[in-house]
């Protein structure tokens, strides 16, 4: 961690799950992965937001059974009348009907609604999904925590609004998420958070996107006087730590 890093990280340390919203939103994801005994503990940031795309994931892969079920239903008196193909093909008019609204990345060319699993199930859901008839899928509906996995689709979930925290650049070696709550820069590289930049959330408004991307290159390439000196001429940050920061720069070139 940086000298920077320290001041800032000292001064503005308030976590996600301090604010109240964000609390709340908590409990509502432990409620709904509970039923399927899924632990959501998050105990810092990075966590929650991993929280936040897993429940995205189950909350969608529940919908589309959902739907499917129903779909199954409404057809059932000529549903065995049908082949693969037709059924399939008319589930999917459904499907595309009633959950227009989900969340969804395209990794590829395969569209994932569930990134917590890999390519072949949500080809499946998003593309064959009346094989859930078939015995393996069905007992995968309700067995399925064993097929859950962090970070298969790198920095694309947070792309596609699977959590509060949005993706701002990419760089060789990871990507920098933006936290806008808290005015929080997080640094991802190789799946794990490696730096934490934090601005005074009430300064927020002085960064518009692209100083935010600017700062982001700048975190990403590690470039401390960089970023000490934007943030100074950005006025993000209270007069105390201005003079702090002004100070490690002073010392940078000495």
């Amino acid at each position: 961690m940086t000298k920077v890093e320290q001041i800032l990280q000292k001064k503005y340390k308030d976590k996600v799950l301090k604010l109240a919203a964000y609390k709340k939103k908590l409990s509502k994801m432990q409620s709904f992965l509970k039923e399927y005994g899924i632990p959501c503990n998050p105990k810092d940031d990075i966590s929650y937001f991993r929280c936040e795309v897993l429940y995205e994931s189950i909350f969608n892969k529940k919908r589309l059974e959902d739907c499917f079920l129903e779909s199954f239903v409404e057809m059932q008196d000529f549903w065995q009348g049908l082949d693969y193909k037709e059924r399939n093909h008319l589930v999917h008019v459904d499907i595309d009907r009633k959950c227009s609204d989900l969340k969804y990345l395209i990794a590829g060319e395969q569209k994932v609604y569930m990134p917590v699993f890999d390519e072949h199930i949500n080809h499946i859901y998003a593309d064959e999904i009346v094989n859930l008839e078939l015995k393996q899928y069905r007992l995968f509906t309700k067995d399925f925590r064993g097929y859950i996995q962090d970070g298969l689709y790198n920095c694309l979930p947070y792309k596609n609004h699977f959590s509060s925290a949005e993706w701002i650049a990419d760089g060789d070696k990871g990507y920098c998420l933006y936290f806008s709550k808290l005015n929080r820069f997080y640094l991802m590289e190789d799946g794990n958070c490696t730096g934490i930049l934090s601005l005074d959330p009430q300064r927020k408004d002085r960064l518009n996107p692209e100083k935010q991307s600017v700062l982001a290159l700048l975190f990403m390439n590690h470039d401390e006087k960089g970023i000490a000196e934007m943030i100074l001429e950005c006025d993000c940050v209270d007069e105390r730590c201005k003079k702090k920061i002004a100070k490690a720069i002073h010392k940078m070139d000495s």
